[in-house]
């Protein structure tokens, strides 16, 4: 049996008129005479009365006709989901995010991506920056969004943003009376930082800074998540760098200043598996770099929008 045989039926159901459905089937009377005769050949049972005045469904027809409506419509959404997931408009995607990343806009992006493509499934999973790209390459991740430098050759990326640091200090902190606030100025005080193996490249990123500063900085306190950090912060414990998306979570107890000079970039990207063949995935990152585009015109050249 083939799903045209069924289509046939169910139309010439419809009709009850073999010259009718053969002129909405675009085949020849005879034809489709010969094509109900062979399915109830093949189901051996009579679907319709046939007489010289007129066509009707027996019993066994009508019984029929509920099970082919529901067989065709099983093969419809099967074709449509498969074209769509062809299209990478259905499916799934598992996204990681690192830490920090909690704080950013990424997740309009995610919206966006998903308003376009409602048949996608996300599954997201906040890494650190080492077990996201292991995932990515071993295929537990299809997409990763990370801090940039990425030395892999295995992995495609595709630049998000980027932001400088600013400092977070206790809300009433001495520090907090300047606007911007010299790096030097902050050689002495307790520091918060977020384990390495959380952020590397964040981490990197800070201990470089102080560096070139030409001081270290005075680690008090240690935490392996960012709202770790910005609690210890806001009880009084120390001060941090943080990415200039953190003033947005709003956090009472801290006040957040710019530095003097301002520092390098922090930059973000996404990676995926050079080899990936996901259309899913090759959708997705067709959605950032447009994203991307829209938020560079609005936020200008670093992609962060100043406060």
């Amino acid at each position: 049996m083939e799903l045209r045989h069924l289509r046939y039926f169910v139309v010439l159901a419809d009709e009850l008129h073999f010259g009718r459905a053969a002129h909405r089937l675009h085949i020849a009377q005879p034809s489709l005479s010969q094509q109900i005769r062979r399915l109830e050949e093949e189901l051996q049972v009579d679907l319709f009365e046939r007489t010289k005045r007129r066509v009707r469904l027996t019993e066994a027809g009508r019984f029929f006709l509920a099970e082919a409506h529901q067989i065709l419509s099983h093969a419809e959404r099967a074709t449509s989901a498969l074209h769509g997931l062809g299209r990478g408009e259905s499916g799934s995607l598992s996204v990681g995010f690192t830490a920090w990343m909690d704080f950013t806009d990424l997740p309009n992006l995610i919206r966006l991506f998903g308003k376009r493509n409602q048949g996608v499934r996300f599954d997201v999973h906040t890494l650190s920056v080492p077990d996201q790209l292991a995932a990515v390459r071993e295929g537990r991740l299809q997409v990763a969004f990370v801090r940039a430098p990425i030395d892999d050759r295995t992995l495609a990326v595709e630049p998000i943003s980027r932001e400088p640091l600013v400092v977070a200090l206790p809300k009433n902190h001495r520090l907090t009376r300047y606007k911007q606030i010299p790096l030097r100025a902050l050689a002495d005080q307790p520091y918060v930082i977020l384990l390495r193996h959380r952020a590397p490249a964040f981490y990197d990123l800070v201990t470089s800074l102080w560096r070139k500063a030409g001081f270290l900085a005075n680690v008090r306190h240690e935490a392996d998540h960012p709202l770790s950090v910005l609690r210890l912060v806001s009880a009084g414990r120390g001060i941090s760098l943080v990415p200039a998306s953190c003033p947005t979570l709003g956090i009472r107890g801290i006040a957040f200043r710019r530095l003097k000079p301002s520092g390098p970039l922090l930059e973000t990207v996404v990676a995926w598996r050079r080899a990936e063949s996901s259309p899913v995935v090759h959708a997705f990152i067709e959605v950032v770099r447009e994203w991307r585009r829209q938020t560079l015109r609005i936020r200008g050249a670093t992609g962060w929008a100043r406060r």
